[in-house]
């Protein structure tokens, strides 16, 4: 009898009981829903605009819970401020110019500094390695993005008629 008792007490002051469970048990769902009632109730002051998507539309709407079109892209709403996310831009854009590459990286800096001085402005400079195997590291000034080849082709002729660049190549952004 007396090592019953031992092994009863051994064990409810190792583990969890079931009191110790219960009342875990009750936290954690006071806890669910006081958040779900949180986030159910909040609305943002008006006085500071945060960033929100919503869909574009002919006329803006006065209702803030419109239900979204699947067709239509997203548009940054009115006083989103700098940190606003614009949807169409992320999907659109997918070339850029390739506009000189060099096998060191001083002459692409230093190149990069030339066009800038002329107004390029937004140029980057891409490292790429050779597909092959060991191949070169090749340095490769990007400018723009485009919504595709051909306008980036386009772009890339009006720079060289102007004399800034001597040749261009339009790459697809991975």
């Amino acid at each position: 009898m007396i090592s019953s008792t031992s092994s009863r007490n051994r064990a409810s002051s190792a583990g969890f009981g079931p009191g110790l469970a219960i009342l875990l048990f009750a936290l954690s769902l006071s806890f669910a829903f006081g958040i779900g009632y949180r986030v159910g109730r909040y609305s943002p002051p008006d006085a500071a605009p945060s960033p929100v998507l919503s869909r574009a539309s002919a006329a803006p709407t006065t209702r803030s819970h419109a239900a979204p079109s699947a067709a239509a892209p997203y548009r940054t709403v009115q006083g989103a401020g700098q940190g606003g996310l614009i949807w169409s831009s992320l999907q659109k854009h997918k070339y850029t110019l390739y506009i000189a590459s060099f096998q060191n990286l001083p002459e692409a800096e230093k190149e990069k500094s030339r066009l800038e001085s002329r107004g390029l402005k937004g140029i980057e400079i891409v490292e790429r390695r050779v597909p092959s195997a060991g191949g070169p590291v090749w340095y490769r000034l990007s400018y723009g993005r485009f919504d595709s080849p051909e306008s980036a082709a386009d772009h890339g002729r009006q720079l060289t008629e102007r004399g800034l660049i001597r040749d261009f190549w339009p790459k697809e952004i991975l």
